[in-house]
Order: C-alpha cells, then structure tokens, then sequence
C-alpha cells in the first residue's frame, strides 16, 4: 500500500504532497495532472529499460525534456512510501558528453518488491480491452489494457477466496446465494450480476490459447450485448484478483464508469468501497455518480483529489474528505469536483443557511428582509442592491449578493427602477455567493 506520494518537476507538477488512503478519488478538468499523478506511480513500478528515457514496459511517454516541468530546469523526483519501504526515482539531464546517453534515470529502493508492477501495484487503463469474441492468455496477471483479465479468470476460477474476505462478505450479504461458497468465480459472478443485473459464463476453445465469455442465460456473445458489461469485467476480475493474491496491494483504475449507466455506477462504488478492506484503490473519474456515492459510503477513510491547474500552469491538488460535503448533493458534487457553477445549487444552500437561521432563532420561517439584514453582518460578503417597489409604493431594499441572487432567480422578470433594465449577476458573482454560503453552513 502507498501510504504517501511525493512529486518534483515532472510535467505540469513543480511540488506535490500527496497523502493516500484506502480509497483514493482523482477528479478535475481534462489536463489538469490527474495522468501524471498516475504516472508518476507507474513510472515507479515499472521496469525501465534504459538510461535515456523513461519507457518501460507499461507505459512509454518519453524523456526528460518532455517529462520535465516546462517552467523549471532540474532533476525530476518521485518517491513512493509504504509502511517501512520507500522507492525513488530520480531522473536528470546528463551533462557529461563522455556518456552515450541523454538523459540518466536513477532507481533508488529499499525493497523493489513493495512497488512492483502486479506484485504490489496493479493498473486499468481508460483505453482498456472491450467487446471481444475471444479473449487470449497473456504476460501479465491482467495487463494495463485488461487484455488478460479473462484467462486469470479462467485459470483461477476455482481458486478460494480467504475467510478473511468472506467474514466481511457474509456480513454484509449475508443472504446471497453464495454465503458459503469461497470460489473466485462465483464472486466475479455475483459482482457482476450485483451491478449491472447480468450474469456470464466463461469456457475455453479446445486445442486453442483462446477463451470464449457469454452472458447471461440465452448465452449471449459480448458484441450482442451493452458494451458496459465488457468493460466493466476487467475492472472486478482486476480488483477480485487482487484481492485473492492477497498482500494488501494498490489498484489504479482510470475511469471505471467507461459505458456504465449511472445506477450500476453507483453500485460499482459500492464494490470499490467492499474491496477497500482488502486493497488499497486510486480512481481517476470525470463521473459524478461515483463521486457523490463515495461521500455517502465513505465518510471517514477516503481522500478526493482535485486538481486543476493555477495561473502559471502548474497542477495544484484540493482534498476533500466525504465528511467535508455540506449538502451531499449531485449540485454541490459537480461544484466542488469539476468547477461547474449552477444557480440550483445557490438555491438549495441559500434555503439551508436560512433554515439553519431559523433553527436558531426557533422561527418556524423568517422574512427575506430578515434573513437578508442577518448576511449582511457577516461581513465577508459583497454587497449588491435589489430595490423592492410594493404595490403601495413603498420600496424594499435588500442588499447582500446572495439575497441579490436568490431573487433574481426566483423573479428573472424583474427590474432595476432606476435603470429600467433587468437585474443581472455573473458567473464570478455566482461563484463568490456560493463560497460565501457554503462556508456559513
């Protein structure tokens, strides 16, 4: 298990810090350094084959100049560390033309083993294997593409799964059909029927390396089924092999939810969030679904990351525990995870902050004026008029930006009396309320 991760110099990240979990989210706009934190692991893990670049035999993505920080010059540094093992690898510009190479990659561990590519770390790739006919043995346990995850299947179907994992599977489904039945088969079947409601069955081709996988009891060939199934077999039989090896190992899954609809993503969560005892797991998604679904089963013992990328073009991480979510709400998930504003989400925390204004003052509701005139002295909000002119011709006047907001959410048809025009607000104005709230609640 990766206990802490440290980054220097490498492609957009200049300094990163990175404390892990159990269950670990990696979230954020496209090209923020989600990849590259990724990276940086697998580059740690593989076997590279030489001094001039990086490539090794799971991924190939170059050498120093194009795997150093644009903005620095100097040494990249990645360091691993688990319980009582560290791994770093350092690599530099080589300055003595007396070598016949650019660049020197220098290894430096404790213990390879604690950081090896399918010993202790395995990897699914977003462009992994799907709809297949057949599916044939490989080098590798699984493969970074999960080419390989069947044959394991196979190989290793009447393979037992340990008390310890079965303890935590009857506890939990203590009414399934297989509560006595350890084999690694019968587990990947019951996952996979859990999630997406279908069940598979595996055979091999006489006299042939190849396998044939069908689904469900019509026996269905994968390219006359949902393309989800196929890409969602690699990601359990990956996490159940794991899991049988034992050896409390770290899986890394880039976007799990590949052609999943959003409920069988939210049940996947619940899978990530079973294996999490057994292994340690680091997801890179864009899904929504999975996000929200690990706040609510994972309060206490789960890091999301998300980065983005600052002013001057280096990848900056934000973390958030699950307990951290105020309304632990798809609104304030899409916030918090992708950057994406809504004025439904102002809405629903301008109601709770007003409700938790209530409680306190053991109102059954309170006035918009009231309510307006308490935000106004909290100070760390700006100001923004909104004239109320009454039937009567008396005129209210509010004047924080969140009342500001919910009004002319609420009114869009409404206008300034003195200008004649319709009230506005910006995307930044939006932003800035929203933050404001968000730190009352």
């Amino acid at each position: 298990m990766i206990k802490q991760l440290k980054i220097n110099n490498f492609k957009s990240i200049s300094k990163l810090d990175i404390k892990l979990k159990k269950l670990n989210i990696l979230c954020g706009e496209n090209a923020s350094g989600k990849t590259s934190i990724i990276h940086s692991i697998l580059l740690c893990s593989q076997n590279n084959t030489n001094g001039k670049d990086a490539d090794g035999e799971i991924i190939k993505i170059g050498n120093y100049e194009e795997l150093k920080n644009n903005n620095q010059n100097g040494e990249i540094k990645i360091s691993l560390y688990g319980d009582d093992s560290k791994k770093t690898l350092i690599y530099k510009r080589n300055d003595d033309l007396t070598l016949n190479q650019d660049n020197l990659l220098i290894v430096n561990a404790k213990n390879e083993k604690d950081f090896e590519f399918e010993k202790s770390i395995f990897y699914l790739s977003s462009i992994r294997t799907g709809v297949m006919d057949t599916y044939q043995k490989g080098n590798y346990l699984f493969g970074s593409d999960g080419a390989e995850t069947i044959s394991f299947l196979y190989n290793h179907k009447d393979d037992l799964l340990s008390p310890k994992y079965m303890n935590l599977f009857n506890k939990n489904y203590k009414n399934s059909t297989i509560s006595e039945n350890r084999k690694f088969i019968e587990h990947v079947r019951f996952w996979i029927e859990y999630i997406t409601k279908e069940n598979i069955s595996i055979s091999s081709i006489d006299r042939t390396n190849q396998y044939v996988l069908l689904y469900g009891n019509s026996r269905i060939r994968p390219i006359n089924t949902g393309s989800g199934y196929s890409f969602l077999l690699p990601v359990v039989i990956t996490c159940l092999g794991a899991v049988l090896l034992e050896g409390n190992p770290t899986i890394i899954i880039e976007n799990p939810e590949i052609f999943l609809h959003p409920e069988a993503q939210k049940k996947l969560m619940k899978f990530f969030s079973f294996c999490k005892y057994f292994c340690q797991v680091i997801i890179e998604t864009h899904s929504e679904y999975i996000i929200k679904s690990t706040v609510e089963y994972n309060k206490n013992d789960t890091n999301i990351f998300v980065a983005k990328k600052d002013e001057s073009g280096y990848t900056s991480l934000s973390k958030f525990r699950g307990n951290e979510f105020k309304t632990n709400s798809y609104l304030e998930i899409i916030y918090r995870s992708f950057g994406i504003v809504t004025p439904e989400l102002h809405i629903l925390l301008y109601g709770l902050l007003q409700q938790k204004f209530n409680n306190v003052n053991n109102w059954f509701e309170s006035s918009i004026g009231q309510f307006d005139t308490y935000l106004a002295s909290l100070n760390a909000i700006q100001f923004k008029r909104w004239e109320h002119l009454h039937n009567n011709g008396s005129k209210t006047i509010y004047k924080t930006l969140p009342t500001f907001i919910r009004n002319k959410i609420d009114h869009p048809e409404a206008k300034d009396p003195n200008t004649g025009k319709n009230y506005y607000f910006t995307d930044t104005e939006l932003k800035k309320s929203i933050d404001f709230l968000l730190a009352q609640l």
